[in-house]
């Protein structure tokens, strides 16, 4: 399960008395891209000091002049405090978890090995700490993007994730012009699905049931005899 379908599936809950305007949007659009950025600088930083700490992981392409040079402009770009050395350590260690994870489960399903009760007992060990992790995780990067996390915590979510932020940005777009009164709610929405559509080659099927459409060949009960 992905951390999105874990923290932030359903409905989005109101937090208080906060209320998204055309004045305070800007903020929450410089916070998702600023949290956006020191992530993906974060797993980089992970991805170069793992390489450079295990030599048999370095190849033709990521020679140790290679990633010591890529590591020395992330330093520069980078204000480590606290909390992302939290969330480095925390992500290591998941990164081996999930690692990990994709050796046992096949196990689990096999019809012979997950006969075995300790392969069960170990995958079950290892989910637990996955979570573990997954809300350690959220925690450290809550604490430093707390507004966003409060008030938005879909994009929140979905950032963390490591979702695409082009769809982000598109969102924040579309969501500034109904604030402003430029474009109407369900203009909104449609814009956003087709450009989904358009983005991820998404058959132009999959939002009817969001747009009120009846599946092709199928007829809606006024229609039947």
């Amino acid at each position: 399960m992905s951390l999105y379908q874990r923290y932030a599936q359903g409905d989005a809950k109101k937090n208080g008395t906060f209320k998204l305007t055309k004045d305070n949007i800007g903020f929450y659009r410089d916070q998702s891209d600023k949290m956006d950025e020191e992530l993906r600088r974060l797993k980089s930083y992970i991805e170069i000091k793992d390489k450079l700490d295990n030599p048999e992981k370095q190849d033709y392409l990521y020679t140790p002049d290679y990633l010591n040079r890529r590591m020395t402009k992330l330093q520069t770009q980078l204000v480590i405090d606290e909390k992302s050395k939290l969330y480095m350590n925390i992500k290591s260690e998941l990164d081996g978890v999930n690692a990990e994870i994709k050796i046992v489960f096949p196990q689990v399903m096999d019809k012979e090995t997950g006969k075995n009760p300790e392969i069960h007992e170990k995958m079950s060990d290892l989910n637990d700490k996955r979570k573990e992790l997954e809300d350690d995780m959220v925690n450290a990067f809550a604490d430093k993007y707390r507004d966003l996390h409060d008030n938005l915590s879909k994009i929140f979510f979905m950032i963390l994730e490591g979702v695409d932020m082009e769809t982000v940005q598109r969102c924040f777009r579309n969501m500034t012009a109904i604030l402003s009164e430029q474009m109407s709610v369900d203009e909104g929405a449609e814009d956003m699905m087709s450009f989904s559509e358009t983005k991820y080659n998404l058959p132009s099927t999959m939002y009817d049931p969001i747009r009120g459409k009846n599946p092709k060949g199928k007829k809606g009960k006024k229609g039947r005899k």
